[in-house]
């Protein structure tokens, strides 16, 4: 190739660059909270981002890492994200003000679906010397990712029974180490094939606690309302036998700040990219979410998925309805 040749090919792409950029600048940009990266839900939400920006011509979305639902909520508060994950008891207690955000209630939060139930497992070490959540009184625990709906539901059920342990705090990745390295006993993570609960049990032999009845029983009326008991299946896990224990539906929630447009597109870029998405994060697979969505929300729905959900043909609850979208 001449010279000319050459500069001619390099000019037309140094033009198909500022224009693929001056195009990706016009569109608009929502900044998703997700959770720690090294948790499976993680993937939801990069696959997520993936088909917004693949079918939603006018939006580009960017995944951000961070403490999960308690989190996510403060930044909408503060406008640092434009939607996240939030765990749907916890955004209804945040929607009233109550704990743990009393005095700080936020009553534009929407939902735009609810795409995943999970438990919460409790795992220890198997040398930790702990088979029932009582034997963790004075270990080394830690409770969830700081600013976690799973944080605040374990630190909530110790008080209750009286258990005190030794706080560790941190992200999951430190806790995962703590644990290999036997710093702690052990850690609570939401999940039913959790990738970080997979990587401790590919080093370090565990043990799953489970609530008693009487230890329920007393735990379940301190959780927030909309928390859900759940028996896991022996197996799940390799080894573990079936436990009791309490987790929450997990939900894509933003505010009224996002426009009706922008939130409709944004599920309908959800359906385009289902496919893809259920590759990415199995537990999706086979689940009618449209309708999960409409018996799940804590809160009422985003207006955008009003109108998606209404074109879907599913029945929405008359309490989901929020006023602008009525």
């Amino acid at each position: 190739m001449d010279m000319r040749k050459c500069t001619a090919v390099l000019g037309t792409i140094v033009m198909l660059a500022l224009a693929s950029t001056a195009a990706a600048q016009t569109k608009k940009q929502i900044v998703i909270g997700a959770t720690s990266s090294s948790s499976s839900v993680f993937v939801y939400f990069v696959s997520l981002a993936k088909a917004i920006n693949q079918y939603a011509p006018n939006l580009n979305a960017t995944v951000v890492e961070t403490g999960a639902t308690i989190d996510n909520l403060r930044r909408m508060d503060r406008g640092q994200i434009d939607m996240g994950l939030a765990t749907q008891e916890t955004t209804a207690a945040k929607f009233a003000g109550a704990e743990p955000f009393n005095g700080a209630a936020n009553d534009k939060l929407r939902t735009l679906v609810v795409f995943d139930d999970l438990p919460n497992m409790w795992v220890v070490r198997a040398d930790a010397d702990v088979s029932t959540l009582a034997d963790l009184k004075g270990k080394a625990f830690n409770s969830g990712i700081n600013g976690s709906a799973t944080e605040l539901g374990v630190n909530i059920a110790l008080a209750t029974l009286g258990i005190k342990t030794d706080p560790f705090k941190g992200a999951t990745k430190d806790a995962v180490d703590a644990i290999k390295d036997r710093r702690i006993a052990g850690f609570v993570k939401a999940g039913w094939h959790d990738a970080s609960i997979l990587d401790v049990m590919a080093t370090t032999n565990v043990t799953f606690l489970s609530f008693t009845p009487q230890e329920e029983q007393t735990v379940a009326p301190k959780l927030p309302a909309g928390t859900i008991w759940f028996t896991v299946p022996a197996g799940t896990y390799e080894g573990q036998p079936a436990v009791r224990a309490f987790g929450f539906a997990l939900g894509v929630v933003t505010t009224t700040a996002l426009s009706p447009e922008d939130g409709y597109a944004i599920l309908k870029a959800h359906d385009q990219g289902l496919k893809d998405m259920t590759s990415a994060y199995a537990d999706i697979a086979g689940k009618d979410l449209w309708v999960k969505t409409c018996e799940e929300s804590g809160i009422y729905l985003h207006a955008g998925a009003v109108k998606f959900l209404r074109e879907k043909g599913i029945a929405i609850p008359a309490k989901l309805i929020p006023p602008e979208a009525k």
